[in-house]
């Protein structure tokens, strides 16, 4: 059902197929991405004629029920107001479009975990407090609460964050990090006007053959790539984060979320593929 196309009609005469999408509501993005071709969106569309536009434009806005990753995410923990999940690396917290398979949220939805899904339901990231990296393993909470999902992006739910990182080399620099960053393109850089972030180092060990050393990190703000530029910014990127300079290509990558303090819950996710 979801590569298929759904027949509709149209009850006036319209200028343009792409008209028509705009006035159901749909922005110049998701028709961009909608796969139809310039052709098609130019195309006059007669009274009552019929026409067919992709599923994943007309389920625009829902979550694809079928998940399809490299490895499953797992179910941590649930209570009333909180659902907690171990993200494995390589997929993505939430689609973008309905055609997108690989991801926390599919994975939900096939769980019939409903209730997490119509959170701020209007948005693609539903009820997820916060974002993780692609390629970042790890903790990921959600709420049934749309007044809680509110506290969380207001800032005032999320208390201690902490990381597990794999850096390259041993890092023998000090406990606290601080930058001035950009977060605008592809890849963090710093900026002696912007942003300025934080990170603390709690723990480290140093390991050999080869040389790496596992931090327990302490993230202040949480801002993109916040952990991955910091660290490679003092000579010691993250193990496979090849985007931050890592040198060692590696099919694993070293970040991983570990725990996160929301409200007066601590939850943690100890499933780190380095765990020692």
């Amino acid at each position: 059902m979801q590569n298929s196309k759904m027949l509709c009609r149209w009850p006036v005469k319209a200028d343009s197929l792409k008209n028509i999408l705009k006035i159901l509501g749909y922005s110049n993005q998701s028709i961009k991405k909608s796969g139809l071709k310039k052709s098609q969106l130019e195309k006059i569309i007669k009274k009552r004629e019929s026409f067919t536009i992709p599923c994943s434009l007309f389920n625009k806005g829902i979550i694809n029920p079928t998940y399809e990753g490299p490895s499953l995410p797992k179910l941590l923990k649930e209570t009333d107001k909180y659902l907690v999940v171990s993200k494995p690396s390589g997929i993505h917290g939430h689609p973008f479009s309905y055609s997108e398979k690989n991801n926390v949220l599919s994975f939900l939805r096939e769980k019939n975990k409903f209730s997490f899904l119509v959170t701020n339901d209007l948005q693609w990231d539903r009820g997820l407090l916060y974002r993780l990296d692609f390629e970042t393993s790890g903790l990921m909470v959600l709420t049934n609460d749309n007044d809680l999902y509110r506290k969380a992006r207001e800032g005032t739910l999320l208390g201690r964050k902490v990381y597990m990182a794999l850096v390259e080399g041993h890092y023998r620099g000090g406990e606290r990090i601080v930058n001035k960053i950009s977060t605008q393109g592809k890849k963090i850089k710093a900026n002696k006007s912007g942003r300025e972030v934080t990170i603390e180092i709690l723990d480290r060990q140093f390991l050999s053959n080869p040389e790496r050393t596992l931090l327990k990190v302490l993230l202040k703000e949480g801002a993109r790539h916040q952990i991955r530029f910091q660290m490679s910014d003092v000579g010691h990127p993250i193990w496979g984060d090849q985007l931050y300079g890592a040198k060692e290509s590696s099919s694993r990558f070293g970040l991983h979320c570990y725990q996160y303090e929301v409200g007066k819950e601590i939850f943690e996710d100890n499933d780190f593929w380095f765990a020692t």
